[in-house]
């Protein structure tokens, strides 16, 4: 599962503002880090005689926010595929995890720590069949 993914998009408004400052039209485009020839950038232009490198770097507002993201929408799609029944009655249901969970396949892959078993019966009360 990818985050999006708007690089492309944040360069060329970049590119387009440049553009439109200098009067000048983008030429001589490359894309060093794809062609992996030159500094590892993701986009080296000229506008008439300057040359331009441009870099997009994410910015997470916390550690691992990116990860973090990926990795709870991945615990949303598990329980959604698992969750068959409907919940019982109109009401507000909230699922908390513990720090460090993570799904059965992914805990499989862990050495056998005692948090992987830990979370095996939580696993148990997280499915509904």
């Amino acid at each position: 599962m990818n985050s999006p993914n708007y690089e492309g998009k944040a360069c060329d408004a970049v590119v387009r503002f440049l553009e439109k400052r200098t009067g000048e039209s983008r030429s001589d485009v490359r894309f060093p880090e794809e062609e992996r020839l030159g500094p590892q950038v993701d986009l080296c232009l000229a506008l008439g005689t300057q040359d331009y490198a441009i870099e997009h770097t994410r910015i997470e507002p916390f550690e691992n926010q990116i990860k973090t993201s990926l990795e709870l929408n991945e615990i949303r799609l598990y329980v959604e595929k698992n969750l068959t029944e409907s919940l019982p009655g109109q009401a507000y249901y909230e699922l908390q995890l513990p720090i460090g969970f993570c799904l059965p396949e992914k805990k499989r892959a862990r050495s056998g720590s005692e948090e992987s078993r830990r979370l095996d019966s939580s696993e148990r009360k997280l499915s509904v069949r």
